[in-house]
C-alpha cells in the first residue's frame, strides 16, 4: 500500500505555469505515493472577522490611514491580528494531517511579496513540526528582494526539510548567503522542464506558425526590474507593434498568446488594439482554457518570444525555439541551469530601436532542441527528485522513523 503525501503549490492558479509545475511534481512522486494537492496560497475561504478598513462611510482620519498604509502593512494585519493566518492553518492542517510526507513546490516560492508567502511558509513549518511529518521544498526559486524579516521566516523550514531542491545556483547561492545552509541544498532544472507534450504524438504536420508572441500583464513585467531600466508601459506595446510588423516583413505567419492569466488577456487585447490602429490588421489572440490547451498551440509553433518564464520552458519541452524575457532575474537563472542562457534578452534592451531586428537574428541563431535533448533533461530532473525521496524512505523504513 502506497504512503500519502500532500503536493502544497499553486496549481489553481490561472497562470497555466504554475499548474504545469504541479502536474510535473505530482506524475514524478506518484509511483510513491497516493497524492493529495493543497492550494499554497490558500482555500480562498472568508474569514468572519471585521474589514481592516470598511467599504462603508467611514471617519475621515480611518480614510486617509487606509490610503497611507503600505498593501503590505494591510496583508499583515489581515494574516495576524483578523484571522487569515489561523484560517489558513486550520485548512492545512484538515489536508496535511495524517499524511506521510509533504511536498512545498515548485515556483518562487521564498518570496517577499504581498501574498505573504513566506509566512505561509512559516506555518506550514509549524504544522509539519507539531505532527512530525517529514517535508522537502521542491523545485523552487528564491525572490531577490528577500530582507531580514522574511528570511527569519523561512529558516526554520530550510533547515528542518528533509532536502532542498532549487532550480537555479542563484538561488542557491541566496540560501547560502543568507542561511549558510546548502548542504542539503542542491540545483535540479525547474520541474516543468519534465513534462511531456501528449500533443506532440499526433501532430505529424509542419507547424503552421511561424511565430507566437507571448504577452503578460505589463505591470507584472516592470514589477521586478522596470525602475532600473528605461522601459516603461508605452514602449513596451511599441515593441510588440514593432515584432508583429517585423514578422510580416519577413512573410512569417505569427499569433499572439498568452498562459491562461485574466491580467495576461487583458494586456494582449491592449497590444491587439494597438497594433490595428498602428496597421489596420486584426490580430487574434490564442488564450488557453487549460494547460493541454496551451501545449497543443505549441505543438503547433516554430518559434516563441516569451514574456512568462513558464510559457518558455513549455515552448521549449514542445519543441519549440523560445527566447525569454529576463523581466526577474530568475529567468536568466532558470536558462542557464539547463545551459540555455543565449534564449534569454535582457528587459532593458526593449528599448533599443533595434529590437525587433535583434530578437529575429537571435532565433534565427537558435534552434529548437532535439528530441534526445528533451528526453535527457526530463531524465534529470525526474531522477533528481525521485532518488531524494527513495533514499529518504529507505532510510526511514530502515529506522522506523516514517510517520503514518
Amino acid at each position: 500500500m502506497k504512503r500519502s503525501a500532500v503536493i502544497v503549490s499553486e496549481y489553481a492558479s490561472d497562470n497555466l505555469g504554475d499548474q504545469a509545475i504541479c502536474r510535473s511534481l505530482k506524475g514524478i512522486l506518484s509511483p510513491y505515493f497516493d497524492i493529495k494537492l493543497l492550494i499554497f496560497s490558500g482555500l480562498g475561504q472568508p474569514v468572519s472577522v471585521r474589514p481592516l478598513f470598511p467599504t462603508e462611510p467611514k471617519p475621515s482620519v480611518l480614510r486617509r490611514l487606509s490610503r497611507i498604509v503600505p498593501p503590505k502593512i494591510k496583508a499583515r494585519v489581515r494574516w495576524y491580528l483578523l484571522g487569515e493566518q489561523k484560517q489558513y492553518e486550520k485548512d492545512c492542517m484538515h489536508s496535511i494531517k495524517g499524511s506521510t510526507f509533504v511536498f512545498i513546490g515548485g515556483g518562487q516560492l521564498i518570496k517577499n511579496n504581498i501574498s505573504l508567502f513566506c509566512d505561509r511558509l512559516l506555518t506550514l513549518n509549524k504544522i509539519t513540526r507539531k505532527h512530525n511529518i517529514p517535508c522537502a521544498l521542491v523545485g523552487v526559486g528564491v525572490d531577490r528582494k528577500m530582507n531580514m524579516l522574511t528570511w527569519q521566516l523561512v529558516s526554520d523550514l530550510i533547515k528542518n526539510s528533509c532536502f532542498v531542491a532549487v532550480r537555479d545556483n542563484l538561488s542557491r547561492q541566496r540560501i547560502h548567503d543568507n542561511l549558510k545552509h546548502t548542504d542539503e541544498c542542491h540545483v535540479l532544472p525547474d520541474l516543468a522542464f519534465a513534462l511531456e507534450n501528449p500533443a506532440l504524438k499526433c501532430k505529424n504536420e509542419p507547424r503552421k506558425i511561424s511565430i507566437g508572441i507571448n504577452v503578460m500583464g505589463i505591470n507584472t513585467l516592470l514589477g521586478s526590474m522596470g525602475k532600473e531600466t528605461r522601459v516603461d508601459a508605452t514602449s513596451i506595446i511599441q515593441k510588440y507593434c514593432q515584432i508583429f510588423e517585423y514578422a510580416l516583413e519577413m512573410d512569417s505567419s505569427y499569433r499572439l498568446f498568452t498562459s491562461g492569466s485574466a491580467d495576461d488577456l487583458q494586456e494582449a487585447n491592449i497590444i491587439r488594439l494597438a497594433i490595428f490602429e498602428e496597421t489596420g490588421i486584426e490580430v487574434s489572440v490564442f488564450h488557453p482554457e487549460s494547460l493541454d490547451d496551451l501545449l497543443e498551440f505549441l505543438a503547433g509553433v516554430r518559434d516563441v518570444f516569451a514574456a512568462r518564464m513558464h510559457v518558455g520552458i513549455l515552448a521549449y519541452i514542445s519543441g519549440c525555439n523560445p527566447v525569454c524575457i529576463n523581466w526577474d532575474d530568475k529567468v536568466r537563472g532558470v536558462w542557464s541551469a539547463v545551459g540555455q542562457e543565449d534564449r534569454v534578452i535582457e528587459l532593458a534592451t526593449l528599448a533599443d530601436d533595434t529590437f525587433s531586428a535583434d530578437l529575429f537574428e537571435k532565433l534565427r541563431h537558435l534552434t529548437p532542441p532535439s528530441r534526445g535533448d528533451l528526453v535527457e533533461l526530463a531524465d534529470i530532473v525526474r531522477t533528481g527528485v525521485a532518488q531524494e525521496v527513495v533514499g529518504f524512505l529507505d532510510h526511514n523504513e530502515r529506522t522506523g522513523a516514517l510517520v503514518g
